[in-house]
């Protein structure tokens, strides 16, 4: 699924909502979340007729951190699904005017307020980023979907996500994240798991009511292109 001509461009037919700033948030002891409307809030307004997107960071594990995105909650639950343990660490949160900084173990993320985007680092070296216009909503006559955008570094190549008869390096590829069981030395995916890595960064990517699309370096040559349909 391609929603962008070229870099600047929306394609016909797309409407792309972005976060653009952290307005608000609530911080616990083992979590966080935080409220990024799709504009600017200067008077109220701005805030009318205005969608946003939440963002909740928690850490299952020392060294992981999970980020869930969602626009509109609620949906119909239409699987399949597969267990996943739903431990919560303890979060190392800093508060400061500019970003807030979560920490689970060596994993840090830095969500960043005015100019919404999130940063990872690992042990101090930046890992990947969301940028600004990363984490979007898009609207279209076949259905609401989500994206995810991630930065990645000259020379940096995607492994992983299951067995597939294609090239070792996923760079340059679209992925489905759906298994198939289309036959041996065939297209289509026939073990597929939701996991990939890259020189720097490891994602797991959880897919419970909808198909993942994957684009590695695809639509931008330094980004990795997350899709699911629905709102969450």
């Amino acid at each position: 699924m391609k929603f962008t001509d070229g870099i600047w461009l929306v394609k016909e037919g797309y409407t792309i909502h972005t976060p653009k700033e952290i307005f608000d948030y609530k911080m616990k002891a083992d979590s966080i979340e935080v409220f990024a409307p799709f504009k600017k809030i200067v008077t109220r307004g701005d805030t009318l007729n205005l969608g946003m997107m939440t963002t909740s960071i928690e850490a299952p594990q020392k060294d992981i951190l999970k980020v869930t995105l969602t626009h509109h909650d609620g949906e119909e639950k239409k699987g399949p699904e597969f267990p996943v343990t739903k431990n919560k660490m303890a979060l190392e949160t800093t508060d400061e005017e500019e970003k807030i900084i979560i920490q689970s173990g060596h994993l840090k993320a830095e969500l960043h307020k005015t100019d919404y985007k999130i940063s990872f680092f690992g042990e101090d070296t930046l890992l990947t980023s969301s940028d600004i216009g990363g984490e979007g909503y898009i609207e279209s006559a076949e259905g609401a979907f989500m994206r995810e955008r991630l930065n990645l570094s000259v020379g940096e190549n995607i492994y992983g996500l299951g067995e597939r008869f294609t090239n070792f390096v996923k760079n340059g590829q679209t992925v489905d994240i759906w298994n198939k069981d289309g036959g041996q030395v065939a297209i289509s995916p026939t073990k597929m798991f939701l996991f990939s890595s890259a020189i720097k960064v490891m994602v797991f990517l959880s897919i419970i009511r909808s198909t993942y699309l994957l684009k590695s370096g695809q639509n931008m040559c330094r980004k990795i292109n997350l899709v699911w349909r629905g709102k969450l």
